[in-house]
């Protein structure tokens, strides 16, 4: 029977889980559950639904057959205590599952704990395996700390197991128990699992793996220059080569090609690297990379003349447009910079006034602006001129725009993916006569990015040059927007630390099924991505605009992992 002081604390979990479902702002919650409740939502995990995805495994994995020699013989120690033990794969697909008595058995079969059920945090949220392979390390999760409130009766401790050679994670063990039954010798049970685990991964590498990682082990102690070794299969790194991001088979590709041309092995950084062939008679089977250091960028002079960033460039010239015209559009795609523009310009002004067109079509929201316009005449900005519908742009906004810049200045945005004139906006250009500025999209600011990262994140350099080379790489068809979508998802996922590839969304990085995402699918995941972060992480909004269903947008969500 749980104690008194057991019974308070679940029902504080409980009224914590539940202000969470309801949208509240949490305290006391610990911050790792927190993150991870965030993460579930924002997959669309439904915290209500018990039954999880079944998928397909490898279930005869080299980790497997490590594995569960090592689980079962714990097991058998553990007799009849209220357990079950499980393992995963990398992705967390249960691969094997013992349990103690038939109670919990049918208990878990019930929660959905069976062999090839999906423990990912994007399918099961917070939860012991899942939550353990996000971290990288032993996660406990005990009672309502799960995300699924069909999970609330247990407690789980996971950690997830790295390759001894290759560092990899090849998949995850756990242990649950009924929550009251949770004791403190869990987790050092669950990291003495995950040792002799690695260790007989280790025992059954084949002599050539043996090899490779000697090779490393050797080159490792002669410095600290980043050192690779890798073969088809393995992929070695130590931890200055950590922050390359590299695709291994890419990579091999390189150096088969290097050896048969003489060409030499360049990095997204500027560096190259020394290569040394490993092989067996006339078979090449491996091979060590030992990389020189990044080039040297001087210093530039410091120059005679103000440069200005796109952001400064553009507001000086909108204002001098406005303070010429007292009527000025700022033209560019969703996303790239026009709202933030538009209140620099207003701030310049005691009062001022910032609306959206479709406002002023209504009767009350332009009775409120008039009056105002008659005591005040603040200056005027009216976002989404290009949301009306041309009709009524035509015979009841712009006579009112038109009659209120006699007296007052007026900014206006429109959204456009050309720098052309369509139809609506000359009918704009024709009646009120407006300065026109183009706010460029993100992807033709490319040698600003560092900078504009470094302002959204309020830190310069907090960003390794490795998640540095994947965000030069991306399109950013959400402009600023995505951007700051990005970086928010970032920030969240490091836990304020210095944001590796790792903490950015997984569309920009991720290998879905052992490939990459195809620019098809990156493109589809930079809209989802721009429509959720400006519908504030309304889902339902967000599937509203992009004219999906809810389940469509969460079964994207889950797959891009966003």
């Amino acid at each position: 029977m749980p104690t008194a002081a057991e019974e308070v604390t679940a029902m504080q979990g409980r009224v914590a889980w539940e202000r969470f479902q309801l949208g509240e702002e949490l305290i006391g919650v610990r911050s790792e559950i927190l993150t991870s409740w965030r993460r579930s939502r924002l997959s669309g995990v439904d915290p209500t639904e018990p039954n999880l995805p079944h998928t397909d495994a490898d279930f005869d994995s080299r980790f497997a057959r490590m594995a569960i020699p090592v689980m079962s013989a714990t097991a058998e120690l553990l007799g009849t205590t209220d357990t079950c033990l499980a393992i995963t794969n990398s992705a967390g697909v249960v691969l094997w599952r013992w349990t103690s008595d038939s109670a919990l058995r049918s208990a878990l079969d019930d929660s959905g704990l069976l062999e090839g059920s999906a423990f990912g945090e994007e399918h099961a949220g917070t939860n012991g395996l899942g939550t353990a392979l996000e971290l990288g390390r032993v996660a406990a999760v005990h009672g309502e700390e799960h995300f699924k409130e069909h999970f609330h009766r247990f407690a789980c401790v996971a950690a997830p197991v790295a390759h001894p050679l290759t560092r990899r994670t090849v998949g995850a063990v756990n242990i649950t128990c009924p929550v009251e039954d949770a004791n403190q010798m869990l987790e050092p049970t669950i990291v003495k699992l995950v040792r002799e685990i690695r260790h007989a991964l280790l025992e059954a590498a084949g002599v050539r793996e043996r090899k490779l990682f000697d090779e490393f082990l050797s080159e490792r102690a002669k410095g600290a220059n980043p050192v690779i070794t890798l073969s088809p299969d393995v992929i070695i790194k130590n931890h200055a080569a950590s922050e390359l991001q590299l695709e291994h088979q890419l990579l091999w590709s390189q150096v088969l090609d290097s050896l048969e041309t003489g060409s030499r092995i360049d990095f997204p950084d500027g560096r190259s690297a020394t290569l040394r062939p490993l092989s067996e008679g006339q078979q090449l089977t491996g091979a060590v990379l030992i990389l020189g250091e990044p080039p040297h960028t001087p210093v530039a002079a410091e120059p005679e003349h103000e440069i200005l960033d796109t952001d400064e460039r553009m507001l000086r010239l909108a204002e001098r447009a406005w303070a010429e015209n007292r009527c000025v559009v700022l033209r560019g795609e969703q996303g790239a910079g026009k709202t933030y523009l538009t209140r620099r310009l207003l701030a310049r002004f005691p009062d001022s006034r910032l609306v959206e067109a479709r406002e002023l079509l209504s009767a009350d929201g332009l009775a409120s602006l008039s009056a105002e316009i008659e005591t005040t005449q603040p200056a005027l900005a009216v976002e989404g001129l290009d949301r009306v519908p041309l009709e009524q742009l035509r015979d009841e906004l712009l006579p009112l725009l038109r009659s209120w810049g006699d007296v007052l200045p007026v900014a206006m945005t429109w959204t456009s993916s050309q720098h052309d004139m369509p139809g609506s906006l000359a009918v704009v250009a024709d009646e009120l006569e407006p300065a026109i500025v183009d706010v460029p999209a993100l992807r033709l600011r490319r040698e600003e990015l560092k900078s504009l990262v470094a302002g959204v994140l309020g830190k310069p350099g907090w960003v390794t040059s490795a998640a540095m080379a994947v965000l030069y790489d991306h399109t950013w068809p959400g402009n600023m927007t995505e951007l700051r979508f990005a970086m928010s998802r970032a920030i969240e996922e490091s836990g304020g630390a210095r944001i590796e590839v790792a903490h950015l969304p997984r569309y920009l990085w991720h290998q879905t099924s052992s490939r990459r995402l195809t620019p098809l699918e990156r493109a589809e995941a930079s809209v989802i991505a721009e429509a959720i972060a400006a519908n504030g992480g309304n889902k339902s909004a967000a599937a509203k605009e992009l004219g999906v269903s809810r389940p469509t947008l969460y079964s994207k969500i889950r797959s891009y992992r966003l």
